[in-house]
C-alpha cells in the first residue's frame, strides 16, 4: 500500500472522516510537492511540519500524547522518562493497548526511534512553538546533528511522520512495517477501520 494511502487510513481510523478533511489543504500541499522541492533525508521541511502540527495537536486533546514534559534538555533524559511519560496517555493505552505495551516494555526500555529527524527552524516551526506553549518542549537541539528536532509522542506519532515523511520523498513506505511496533499498531489501525472508520 503506497504511503498516502497507509496515512489516509490511520487518520480516518484515529481522528475520522471529518479531520482528514479538515487538514486536506496542508495534506494536498505535501502530496502536491512529492518528490520535488528541498527535503531532508527523512522528507523534513516546511510542508511537512505544518502538516503534523494540527495532526500532533489533535493527539494531544484527544488524550492519544502526553500534555506535560518536562523540558529535558538532552535527549539521554528523555530516554530515561519515556515509560513514565507513556502512562500518562489513557487514552492511548485503550485505543491501542498491544501498541502501548510494546512502547512500555520493548521500545523504551531498548531506546528506540525517540526523534523524527527533521529540522524545525524555520517558519512553521517558530509559530509552532510561540502559540503552542507546552507542546513546543517536545523540540530540542540534537547534540549530533545540531539541529532542532521533535521527540515523538509514541509509536503512533513514529507512524504518522514516517508516511508524511515518505510522501513527501514520493517513496513507498513498506519498510517500516518491519519494524515490530510499526507491525502491531497497524494491526490495531485495521481493526478499527474494520469495526468502525468515524473515528476513535
Amino acid at each position: 500500500m503506497k504511503a498516502h494511502e497507509q496515512f489516509e487510513n490511520v487518520i480516518i481510523a484515529v481522528f475520522g472522516r471529518q479531520f482528514l478533511e479538515e487538514i486536506n489543504e496542508l495534506y494536498q500541499h505535501v502530496r502536491e510537492s512529492a518528490g520535488k522541492g528541498e527535503y531532508n533525508e527523512f522528507g523534513g521541511d516546511s510542508l511537512s511540519i505544518a502538516l503534523m502540527l494540527p495532526i500532533r495537536a489533535a493527539m494531544r486533546q484527544k488524550g492519544l500524547a502526553p500534555v506535560e514534559l518536562p523540558n529535558f534538555s538532552n535527549l539521554e533524559r528523555f530516554y530515561e522518562s519515556r515509560t513514565e511519560l507513556l502512562k500518562q496517555t489513557l487514552q492511548f493505552q485503550c485505543t491501542f493497548p498491544k501498541t502501548w505495551e510494546f512502547d512500555c516494555e520493548i521500545k523504551c526500555p531498548n531506546r528506540g526511534y525517540a526523534v523524527d529527524g527533521w529540522d524545525y527552524e524555520n517558519e512553521e516551526a517558530i509559530e509552532f512553538m510561540s502559540e503552542e506553549g507546552k507542546a513546543s518542549e517536545w523540540i530540542f537541539r540534537d547534540s549530533v546533528s545540531g539541529k532542532l528536532t521533535h521527540y515523538y509522542y509514541n509509536e503512533l506519532d513514529h507512524y504518522l511522520t514516517y508516511l508524511v515523511g515518505a510522501i513527501r520523498r514520493f517513496e513507498y513506505a513498506n519498510d517500516i512495517a518491519k519494524e515490530c511496533g510499526i507491525f502491531v499498531l497497524k494491526y490495531e489501525i485495521g481493526k478499527i477501520l474494520q469495526g468502525n472508520d468515524s473515528g476513535v
